[in-house]
C-alpha cells in the first residue's frame, strides 16, 4: 500500500506510515499479537484509511499493485 516500516525501540510495535495529499495515515502493528483479531484488523484498517474489505483484499493479494487511497472504487 505504499507505507514505509518505522520500528520502535524497546517495544514490539511497529509502526507504519504514509502520507496521501498532505494526511498522514500511521498504522500500528503489535506483531506479536498475530493472528490478529476482528478489532484490530479492523483498527488498522481504520488507521490506513480504507475499509476492512479493501485491507483484508490488499494483504492477502500479493500481487495488488494499485493504491487503494488513489482508487476510490476500492473503498467500497
Amino acid at each position: 500500500m505504499g507505507f514505509q516500516e518505522y520500528p520502535q525501540k524497546g517495544t514490539s510495535h511497529v509502526h507504519w506510515k504514509k502520507v496521501v495529499n498532505g494526511s498522514l495515515f500511521k498504522v500500528t502493528v503489535d506483531c506479536p499479537k498475530a493472528p490478529f483479531s476482528k478489532t484490530l484488523v479492523s483498527s488498522m484498517a481504520s488507521q490506513a484509511g480504507v475499509s476492512v474489505k479493501v485491507f483484508l483484499k490488499y494483504c492477502n493479494d500479493k500481487k495488488l499493485r494499485t493504491d487503494p487511497h488513489i482508487s476510490t472504487s476500492l473503498k467500497n
